[in-house]
């Protein structure tokens, strides 16, 4: 009897310094973990995923945190008249904006420049998805004169190859699919694993969610093998990057992924035209430290291939100074829409 009450005392006095050692540290905790917020996404029958209608909630990253609120066409964007969306504005998280509304590209081309623009950029996505979504919004009554395709050949590459990337569980978006990873680090751009929404992922994204405990933990795990990696002069980040995404490694093995995007955008342009509108490539510039020859490589193959069809491209730089970026999170930051703004609104201006 004495033992078992001895258990309870200790099992209690555990909880009890759980409780207390949450508490203290969601009191001192900075932003280090980037969480959207939960019920965000809903499960879509053609993209795999989809913003909810009518959501909204506070998306908090390691940089910044921002209000997201989705309208009655479930796009990040406020309610406005059908007729008066002229210019659609599609591409991934870096259009969507990790910023104030206020200060996205899309909502500066429209306060500043005057230009009638609609976003509904879908974070997380590539140019299929986003052909997906503009061919829906014509169903709904769209009927833009203009389609500015923030394209991001970083990932957008990737996002087409893996498509359908993501799924949803519980209004929280999952990894579904991914390029196998070999022994020596370096990814198997032919070989695609899926990713099964276990038990255990559920878990630790609710941890992750809701745990400042798990996030410290988590946080010392990542430093502690940071440091083991170091130590055994493992490659740094650029290096890491070259290993493991694709728009680094165009070659006559993975040459037909980067063809199959290309086609998705011409794809894309072509229904535009038949809708009578036209569509205008806006590249979302990579950050100078994760440029290379390779990157370059990659980028002049693929405008070469995109101005056969006379597509129109927006003319900014292909990478831009750290100072564009958040310096953790790495998107686009209210400096780089800026400037997305002001190249984008040149562009539209020789039209």
């Amino acid at each position: 009897m004495k033992n078992s009450q001895n258990y309870f005392l200790f099992f209690l006095s555990c909880i009890i310094c759980l409780i207390f050692a949450e508490l203290g540290l969601r009191f001192f905790e900075e932003q280090k973990h980037s969480v959207y917020p939960s019920g965000l996404f809903v499960k879509d029958i053609k993209n795999g995923y989809k913003l909810a209608k009518n959501f909204s909630g506070n998306h908090s990253f390691q940089d910044f945190s921002y209000d997201v609120k989705t309208n009655d066409f479930g796009c990040f964007e406020n309610d406005i008249k059908i007729r008066d969306a002229e210019i659609l504005v599609l591409g991934d998280s870096h259009t969507w904006g990790y910023v104030n509304l206020k200060d996205r590209y899309s909502n500066i081309l429209k306060n500043k420049y005057k230009f009638k623009t609609y976003n509904c950029a879908l974070t997380g996505s590539g140019t299929l998805q986003q052909k997906n979504i503009y061919i829906r919004l014509l169903k709904n009554g769209f009927n833009p004169k203009i389609i500015i395709l923030g394209y991001t050949p970083f990932n957008d590459i990737e996002d087409d190859t893996l498509f359908p990337e993501y799924k949803v569980w519980n209004g929280i978006l999952f990894k579904s699919r991914d390029f196998v990873i070999k022994d020596s680090g370096k990814a198997d751009f032919e070989k695609i694993k899926n990713l099964p929404i276990t038990f255990f992922r559920k878990v630790k994204s609710l941890l992750h969610r809701n745990s400042s405990i798990y996030r410290y933990t988590y946080t010392l795990k990542n430093k502690l093998f940071s440091k083991i990696k170091q130590s055994n002069s493992e490659n740094n980040a650029m290096s890491s990057l070259i290993k493991t995404r694709l728009i680094y490694n165009l070659n006559k093995d993975n040459k037909f992924m980067f063809d199959q995007n290309i086609a998705n955008i011409k794809e894309f342009a072509k229904i535009a035209k038949q809708n009578k509108a036209k569509l205008i490539i806006a590249t979302t510039p990579n950050n100078k430290k994760y440029c290379s020859k390779s990157y370059e490589k990659s980028i002049l193959f693929i405008y070469k291939k995109l101005k056969i069809d006379n597509l129109n491209i927006v003319k900014n730089e292909t990478c831009l100074e750290e100072n564009f970026f958040y310096p953790i999170n790495g998107h686009l930051n209210k400096k780089g829409h800026n400037y997305m703004a002001e190249k984008i609104s040149e562009s539209l201006s020789e039209l």
